[in-house]
């Protein structure tokens, strides 16, 4: 399929070049009949593509206005070679001309030339002018002051100097073959054989007057293969946040049309962070409300590898995948690499909306607030761990379920402490828990960051027995905290390490199981499968510091978990 869609492409291209020839020739024997032939030329786009060997996709005629009114003695512009085009063109056409002296011709109807149809063409005509941008630190994307030049001074208004070579309408009777190139700045065409990028005057100033040009930068390097030297770099890194004087809709335009629609968009995005501008085009999304919602809609169904590739670089903001971490992103781009791209775009596409029965999900696990969500999450992480579970949705179910089942004990102790209901409560309960950072040692327990202290959810959770101390001294926590908590209902001993057994002990440590191993909770908690009893955090009591304890017991490792808990009663 896809190399069907590239022999389509390639044909399109081709018959569109014709076409321009075929345009150019019939330009060339207007021009010619109305004897200004010497001072109406092509120039830019096309006459470069057709010596690199590039198709020719339109061309644009610049008249030098100046020249022929000297010799008519009367005007002979943009305007009036578009009006003469009308009348010998034999089909119904349509003419404007902008604010800058362009006159733009549309052919509305059946119009054929050497064969090809060209309704539907836009012919667009300037005056050879120079301009005003408001001096070297710039107003930003269109000029404010436009006038009448020679050929000469409107090529110096030009970007770069590939793009100043041009043909006279005099010479391209037969077709550009023949046609002498002229090189009116003497550097268009060694800067083109070397495919260099080189600015025809002060690159500062020309990325001044039109910010968009660092964008057609990236586009020439890494669509065409041309050459960004040192100097050109510093300028576009000097002037980069300049792009934010532009429109942002002229940004977004090239930044879709001539980067990401691109085969070439991964290396021309690299090549955009390198020199700073997609930083740029990071902030603009941040401060342009509008920009930010439009390339959000530009990048859904957006080749999964571009994606990958926009929050590899700090663009994650609009992204269609900011919902994975940084884990998850690299997990899907393992898993779509082998893929070819319309598998993977399609994965993408699912993982970002999987097909899940979220309701029955909710009512089965009782989920309330924001663990409603959680479905969607684990059906992301299942889809992550077999790719193969897309399409096969008992599977998937089954999947999410056993994520819910394993994940199940910590998730409700989240909900427990989230509560943190107010009733009346006795039977203070000595636990131990971990604050790994000096903010949750001071920060109290308020209910807001009550849900963010592991260590309560975790020695709740199926993964209890792997957090022992011998494991936090293996990767040490801040300090070791005495929380007091108080339940209320009747007091009897929870044993984490026996599967959730209920002891008939209602005080006292009795036989310890590894550290923190001191706590009650009401029966209700046994196994954590029914409604949760209600409870409290009451104060921290004391925090030690775990450094301390490593240091004084240097033999603390090799204990028992009884043992170790033993020593951590001298400390309370």
């Amino acid at each position: 399929m896809i190399s069907v869609l590239r022999v389509a492409r390639r044909k399109a291209a081709e018959d569109q070049h014709q076409a321009q020839i075929a345009l150019m020739k019939f330009l060339s024997k207007v021009a010619r009949k109305e004897r200004v032939g010497d001072h109406v030329y092509v120039v830019g786009g096309a006459v470069r593509n057709f010596i690199i060997d590039r198709p020719i996709k339109d061309i644009d005629v610049v008249i030098d206005a100046v020249a022929l009114g000297e010799r008519f003695k009367k005007p002979r512009d943009s305007e009036w070679f578009a009006e003469t085009l009308q009348r010998v063109i034999s089909a119904r056409t349509n003419m404007t001309t902008n604010q800058y002296g362009v006159a733009i011709l549309t052919v509305k109807g059946d119009w054929m030339v050497d064969g090809h149809n060209l309704n539907g063409e836009v012919i667009e005509i300037a005056n050879a002018r120079k301009e005003s941008y408001g001096g070297a630190g710039g107003k930003g994307y269109k000029p404010d002051q436009v006038d009448l030049a020679t050929i000469e001074e409107d090529l110096l208004r030009r970007e770069f100097t590939f793009n100043t070579l041009l043909w006279r309408l005099q010479d391209l009777a037969t077709g550009p073959e023949k046609a002498e190139i002229i090189d009116l700045t003497g550097c268009g065409l060694r800067d083109l054989n070397d495919m260099t990028m080189r600015c025809p005057r002060d690159p500062d100033i020309v990325f001044s007057d039109d910010p968009t040009r660092m964008l057609r930068a990236i586009k020439f390097s890494t669509k065409y293969g041309f050459k960004i030297p040192s100097d050109l770099a510093a300028s576009i890194r000097k002037n980069a946040q300049k792009m934010k004087q532009a429109p942002w809709e002229a940004i977004a335009g090239i930044f879709i049309n001539n980067v990401l629609n691109e085969p070439t968009a991964p290396s021309a995005l690299r090549q955009m962070k390198s020199l700073g501008l997609l930083d740029v085009v990071a902030e603009m999304v941040q401060e342009q409300k509008p920009f930010a919602t439009y390339l959000s809609k530009q990048l859904r169904n957006r080749n999964v590898s571009v994606l990958l590739d926009l929050l590899d670089l700090g663009l994650s903001d609009p992204s269609p995948l900011r919902y994975l971490n940084r884990e998850q992103q690299q997990r899907l781009r393992e898993i779509t690499v082998p893929m070819d791209s319309g598998d993977a775009d399609a994965f993408a596409a699912y993982l970002g909306k999987p097909s899940v029965d979220n309701g029955t999900l909710i009512s089965d696990f009782g989920l309330q607030g924001s663990a409603r969500s959680l479905p969607i999450q684990y059906a992301r992480e299942a889809l992550l761990e077999n790719p193969d579970l897309m399409g096969n949705q008992r599977a998937l179910d089954s999947a999410i379920r056993g994520l819910f089942r394993s994940k199940g004990t910590e998730r409700q102790a989240q909900r427990l402490v989230s509560r943190f209901l107010s009733a009346r409560s006795q039977f203070p309960v000595r636990v131990f828990t971990v604050f790994r950072t000096e903010r949750h040692r001071r920060g109290g327990l308020s209910n807001k960051n009550a849900a963010d202290l592991k260590g309560i959810v975790r020695f709740l959770g199926d993964e209890c027995d792997d957090y022992t101390l011998s494991w936090c001294f293996e990767n040490p926590p801040a300090y070791i905290t005495e929380y007091e908590v108080r339940v209320q209902g009747p007091s009897s001993r929870y044993n984490r390490y026996t599967g959730g057994r209920i002891s008939d002990q209602a005080d006292g440590y009795g036989e310890a199981s590894g550290w923190g191993s001191w706590y009650s909770f009401p029966a209700e908690f046994e196994g954590l499968t029914g409604e949760p009893g209600r409870w409290e955090l009451e104060r921290v009591s004391k925090s030690v510091p775990t450094e301390r304890i490593a240091t004084e017991h240097p033999g603390f490792l090799g204990l028992g978990h009884a043992e170790q808990a033993r020593i951590l009663a001298r400390y309370f």
